[in-house]
């Protein structure tokens, strides 16, 4: 497990500049094999240059994106460079995936968006995952967008079971929406006994 936190800063404090991009670079770079991406908004360059760079050394690099946000600077730059992508219809529910699998190996997801946008100015969090069990599962939930161009409710349960173990650690990944991941929070909730912590962009479910 990696784990990154942005540190956009406060008020007039300047931002730190993340490691989380450049790991996430160099994991592309490293690849000889495949690299697919499920990317809602993408505009950092160093991230669309080691993907760009791994498609011509000949990797298999597939991209599923969301139809709305097809100006942004790494959909242009994909598609000018042949790169096959799928994208979510415009006007319909958002494709709001933040993950890349990387050689069948490893995972890489959380709230951050790739673009410097999330990485500078905003608070985010992102994994990056070694687990050829989550990356099956990742790469099921991939082709239903790719391979099946199915979105949102049109979506089939990929994944035979919710969890895996990493170097001895319990893992649960959940796929929306037909993971039904509002229950899981909730029943998380249910067991809570001392405290709740918190940090939501977006909070308005009952």
């Amino acid at each position: 497990f990696d784990i990154y936190f942005s540190l956009p800063g406060t008020g007039a404090t300047p931002p730190v500049d993340p490691v989380g991009d450049d790991d996430l670079a160099s994991l592309i770079g490293a690849a000889t094999a495949s690299v697919d991406m499920a990317l809602f908004d993408f505009d950092r360059q160093n991230v669309i240059d080691a993907v760009l760079a791994a498609r011509s050394r000949g990797v298999s690099v597939r991209m599923v994106g969301d139809g709305d946000n097809i100006a942004e600077a790494g959909y242009q730059q994909m598609q000018a460079a042949g790169v096959p992508m799928v994208l979510r219809p415009p006007s319909s529910n958002i494709m709001h995936n933040k993950f890349v699998v990387v050689e069948g190996r490893y995972v890489w997801t959380g709230s951050t968006n790739v673009t410097d946008n999330d990485f500078v100015r905003n608070n985010n969090n992102a994994l990056l995952l070694e687990s050829a069990e989550m990356a099956t599962a990742y790469t099921g939930e991939f082709d239903e967008m790719f391979v099946g161009q199915r979105f949102g409710g049109a979506k089939t349960r990929v994944a035979s079971s919710n969890t895996t173990t990493i170097n001895g650690t319990n893992v649960e990944y959940y796929f929306g929406p037909h993971d039904q991941l509002m229950s899981r929070v909730l029943a998380k909730l249910d067991t809570a006994q001392r405290s709740v912590r918190f940090m939501i962009f977006t909070f308005s479910r009952d």
